[in-house]
């Protein structure tokens, strides 16, 4: 489905790349708010807010999610506004975008952008020039943080110093043990969608790592193809000339580089700003490939670009009513109820997603 997406959105996504720019910006202010409105009310009342104190989301790592695919065109779009007046305003949504990286202790987000900023500076000219504008906009983000989201609120309005600033988490937020467990799974052919949370012993809904998620469910090929492909993404992007295309490679690298600890591919947000990130860059490099003439006799007639347009809304529809139907099915899907846990989770965190009492894989001779 994601792939007919992706191919669908390369013949038409370029032409709105500005307005879909526009929308990374507003999208961007919407999480702040989300975040900085919940935070501020807690300190209000009394309380000391953590990363899971925000509106509309109900685990920060889905805003993560989205985060990682804005960063590196908001950074680019600002570079490039770099010597206009008002240039500041441009950089803006990039100082947002580290504040909330840091509000949310986005251990795995700040890793995957933050190397591909890195990558960015030592692919590019002026890379001390870059590095120095990166660091002042950090710095700008960390200093956001501070002032509007933890420690200085509180320390402002009660008086007190939260605890824990400064500190890196150095633990695997049990990684580890959800890889072996996938590792387990293997099999060369794989055994279909849902493998892994219908019969992972530990409660989540995926292995927090695409590879290993793609070999379980869809077998060892399609996992080795997956990394051919990216790594033929990294070389493109380093031996590619055009900056902008190459911002467009990065971003993609970025996002799924967080894949390979995370579930960015399989939260639904994320899943569309990863097609249409993937589809830019495609159609970019394309264009690029391309000569003139050729470039626009390849241009999409308005009859192919009407289908196109036609063909995205069926998908998003057809992906409505199952989903609905789906969620029908398990209203009355009480089977791991008796699941005590420590803070409230999604139903599909907790394996609701499994109509079958019983695991489909019998692992017990494996691990």
């Amino acid at each position: 489905m994601l792939m007919i997406v992706t191919t669908l959105l390369t013949g038409v996504v370029l032409k709105y790349k500005d307005v879909i720019l526009r929308l990374y910006v507003w999208l961007t202010f919407s999480i702040f708010l989300s975040v900085f409105l919940f935070h501020i009310l807690a300190t209000w009342q009394g309380d000391i807010p953590n990363y899971r104190y925000l509106f509309s989301f109900v685990n920060p790592r889905n805003i993560n999610y989205v985060q990682v695919w804005l960063v590196l065109p908001l950074l680019y779009w600002a570079w490039t506004n770099k010597g206009k007046a008002k240039s500041w305003m441009f950089a803006i949504p990039v100082v947002i975008q580290f504040s909330l990286l840091f509000a949310l202790d986005a251990r795995g987000a700040i890793i995957a952008s933050f190397t591909g900023i890195i990558l960015w500076i030592l692919l590019s000219e002026k890379k001390v020039e870059k590095l120095k504008w990166v660091l002042t906009l950090v710095a700008c983000g960390l200093l956001l943080k501070w002032l509007l989201f933890t420690p200085l609120p509180q320390y402002f309005i009660h008086g007190v110093w939260p605890d824990g600033q400064g500190e890196i988490r150095l633990s695997d937020s049990n990684r580890l043990n959800l890889w072996s467990n996938a590792i387990a799974m293997i099999s060369f052919w794989g055994h279909g969608g849902d493998t892994f949370v219908c019969n992972n012993d530990v409660i989540a809904h995926s292995p927090h790592n695409s590879i290993l998620l793609m070999a379980v469910e869809w077998g060892v090929i399609t996992a080795l193809c997956y990394i051919v492909l990216l790594l033929h993404t990294l070389y493109r992007v380093c031996k590619i000339t055009n900056e902008s295309v190459r911002i467009l490679g990065l971003t993609v690298l970025s996002g799924f580089a967080y894949s390979f600890i995370s579930s960015v591919i399989n939260a639904s947000m994320s899943q569309g700003f990863a097609a249409i990130s993937v589809a830019l860059y495609w159609a970019s490099v394309r264009e690029v490939n391309t000569s003139e003439k050729e470039s626009k006799s390849r241009l999409l007639s308005s009859k192919a670009s009407t289908f196109s347009h036609l063909c995205l809304i069926f998908i998003a529809l057809w992906s409505l009513i199952f989903i609905g139907y789906k969620t029908y099915q398990r209203i009355d899907n009480n089977q791991y109820r008796h699941i005590k846990l420590d803070y409230y989770m999604p139903q599909f965190w907790i394996e609701h997603n499994c109509m079958d009492a019983e695991p489909k894989l019998n692992l017990s001779s494996k691990l």
